[in-house]
């Protein structure tokens, strides 16, 4: 075994002759094979920095014929993923030998097998994983559930004409009436207390159609997911 110590990237080595102010200032915030280095108010609202975690919609071990990053890292491992917070789409290359599976949850920050990711516009899926991702969503929604829970307990006004809750396919004035006179009196603790309550058949199911029409169209209002922006991939 090589007694070569391993340097991480974004650190400079303690030893050595002394560095220049102006390289010690371009190499402050992370060296080059950091494709998010930058100052920390550009890190911070770039992709991975906003996701901590994405679950994993679709793995190829061997790459993907025709996907950028694939073609950049022949023969590495590309998985399709979506952030658990703002349903942040991305690809990504592992490192060699690295198995994952569809619904496992992968960490983004400091993972080590991570060589490159890339946010993803709903149309640079392909067809198979577009599919499939309202499945995934569901999952995640049911993993954590709170956030979701406590939409429907504080959700208000998206217009002074249109609540939030009306964004949600299948609640109109009526059930929206209903919802908010049910919480009134108490709040929802959980989704079956919520279909109980208000006779909605799944409302998982609906938070979900709405993340996928966040993710997949520009909308004038987002509930769940964060916009697609160009500048951040």
């Amino acid at each position: 075994m090589s007694n070569e110590k391993v340097r991480k990237p974004g650190f400079a080595p303690r030893s050595g002759p002394a560095r220049s102010e102006t390289f010690q200032q371009k190499n402050r915030y992370g060296s080059q094979r950091n494709r998010f280095s930058g100052p920390p108010s550009k890190r911070r609202h770039s992709p991975k920095f906003l996701e901590e975690e994405a679950v994993v919609i679709d793995f190829r071990p061997e790459g993907l014929y025709g996907e950028p990053l694939s073609d950049n890292h022949p023969s590495h491992p590309l998985a399709y993923m979506v952030g658990t917070k703002y349903f942040i789409l991305f690809a990504a290359i592992f490192r060699q030998g690295i198995e994952l599976k569809r619904l496992d949850h992968v960490p983004l920050q400091g993972n080590r097998d991570l060589i490159a990711l890339k946010r993803k516009r709903f149309s640079d899926l392909p067809v198979a994983v577009q599919q499939d991702l309202e499945n995934v969503i569901v999952h995640i929604v049911e993993s954590n559930p709170e956030p979701y829970i406590e939409f429907f307990n504080k959700s208000g006004l998206a217009t002074s004409q249109k609540h939030q809750l009306q964004l949600l396919h299948g609640i109109g004035p009526k059930r929206l009436e209903l919802i908010l006179t049910e919480r009134a009196k108490s709040p929802f603790t959980d989704f079956e207390d919520i279909k109980k309550r208000t006779h909605l058949a799944n409302p998982i199911q609906l938070v979900a159609k709405r993340i996928i029409e966040e993710i997949s169209e520009p909308q004038k209002f987002y509930l769940f997911a964060k916009a697609y922006k160009p500048e951040e991939r």
